[in-house]
């Protein structure tokens, strides 16, 4: 079976174990079989290129998966249509390469394009893909585009990030600020002067966010859940009281962007390296 058999073949089970388990009795079983659908149709899709500025691959990709049975239903019948188009999409690719070229050519070029891994799966394997939440201010200008452009490399990394932005025009802030910070495996917080000033204030969606952010710590002391990533000045400076303390990145030089990305990939992806070097015997002391 080739790849675009799997995912036909994950989706028939995902809606068959839906058809098949009375509304009271769903678990977890529903939700795992929708991820695996989901996983294995965003790898095929990005083993195309044609499909990176895809409308329909962009629709699939922004799509909120976390949530359980329920809401997981509603998100399938919301990216179902633009599931068939790409589906229909890659098909006719594969049809286009075959004409192209002699039977054994083109058995050839399936098979390849059968054990394509997208890089990031082969270091960051995960049952599903990360939900992260962004919490950051939008002065300056320019640190609005960096948080687009560190959201965007993330999104690209298997990582669904969820920035204000991607939001269609008249959606509710506020509970998107809510849902998106108590529901997501991780929360980035990007710490500039501006945003400390923000998140301390009485009113603003900063200071939503900081109120929400500082009672989740409150609750729950040691979470590791809440990321800082300075941006401008100092830990001090840039972030409000409960967050300052916690272990965080330090993006405020440009050249090391790309290495603390790929350290913040894997630490999200739970596989950063944090060995410790092994502890040695008590010496004899005289």
């Amino acid at each position: 079976m080739n790849r675009i058999g799997r995912v036909e073949e994950l989706e028939r089970q995902y809606l068959q174990l839906r058809r098949e388990t009375p509304l009271k009795k769903r678990n977890g079983a529903e939700c795992d079989a929708y991820h695996a659908w989901y996983d294995e149709s965003y790898s095929l899709f990005s083993a195309y290129p044609q499909l990176v500025d895809d409308d329909d691959f962009e629709r699939f990709k922004k799509v909120n998966n976390s949530g359980n049975c329920f809401q997981l239903e509603h998100t399938y019948e919301s990216i179902r249509s633009n599931y068939k188009v790409l589906l229909d999409k890659v098909q006719k690719i594969e049809e286009n390469k075959n004409n192209r070229s002699d039977n054994k050519e083109g058995s050839q070029i399936l098979n390849a394009a059968d054990n394509l891994v997208i890089p990031y799966q082969q270091n960051y394997i995960t049952k599903r893909h990360p939900v992260v939440f962004v919490s950051y201010s939008w002065v300056p200008e320019s640190n609005k585009k960096w948080v687009s452009k560190l959201s965007g490399d993330l999104r690209k990394r298997g990582i669904d990030v969820q920035l204000d932005e991607y939001l269609d025009v008249g959606c509710e802030l506020n509970t998107f600020m809510i849902d998106g910070i108590t529901k997501a495996d991780r929360v980035l917080v990007i710490g500039t002067p501006d945003y400390k000033k923000r998140s301390e204030a009485s009113s603003g969606g900063a200071a939503i966010e900081g109120k929400i952010i500082t009672n989740e710590i409150c609750n729950n002391i040691d979470t590791n859940k809440f990321i800082p990533i300075l941006r401008e000045g100092t830990f001090k400076e840039s972030f409000p009281l409960m967050v300052m303390s916690r272990k965080g990145y330090d993006f405020t030089d440009d050249s090391k962007y790309n290495n603390l990305l790929e350290e913040l990939v894997a630490d999200i992806f739970g596989v950063q390296d944090s060995s410790v070097p092994e502890l040695g015997p008590i010496p004899k002391i005289n």
